[in-house]
């Protein structure tokens, strides 16, 4: 704590969060620039990805939950995604009011490839931390999610 019991930034665990999480994403924004992809689009590639080898098919609304993700911003990478051939996206049978998404042949590849570069990047990243620990403090945070 800085002198006279003033509260630096430093000091607030919330701001040092943000703050690394913009540094992950500043560093694995540049390492995926090469695949033509941004980190935010990466996770819903992989997402579809991971959850197609789960389920049968995958709707958006199950990514969004499934992944957290805000359901206009998603919705718009999925649409920029499919514009570049990287997603099909085709109304659900079940759902006038969903769309089923997979990945095209290419959209498999470039999934596989940034997942492969981005387990590396954090393999990197967090070198020196206690993983498991950090993973655990992680998610009992998210679960304090309304």
């Amino acid at each position: 704590m800085a002198k006279n019991n003033i509260v630096t930034p430093d000091d607030q665990l919330g701001y040092l969060l943000v703050q690394t999480s913009f540094l992950n994403q500043r560093q694995t924004n540049a390492m995926l620039r090469p695949l033509g992809l941004t980190y935010m689009q990466f996770v819903v590639l992989a997402g579809i990805y991971e959850l197609n080898t789960q389920f049968d098919s995958v709707s958006q609304r199950m990514l969004v939950s499934a992944r957290r993700l805000d359901k206009a911003m998603a919705s718009g990478i999925v649409k920029k995604l499919a514009g570049r051939g990287l997603i099909c996206r085709e109304p659900n049978p079940a759902d006038s009011r969903s769309w089923l998404l997979t990945l095209t042949a290419e959209g498999q590849r470039l999934a596989a490839q940034a997942r492969k570069k981005v387990h590396m990047f954090n393999e990197d990243f967090f070198t020196g931390i206690d993983q498991p620990a950090l993973r655990a403090m992680f998610k009992k945070l998210i679960e304090k999610e309304i």
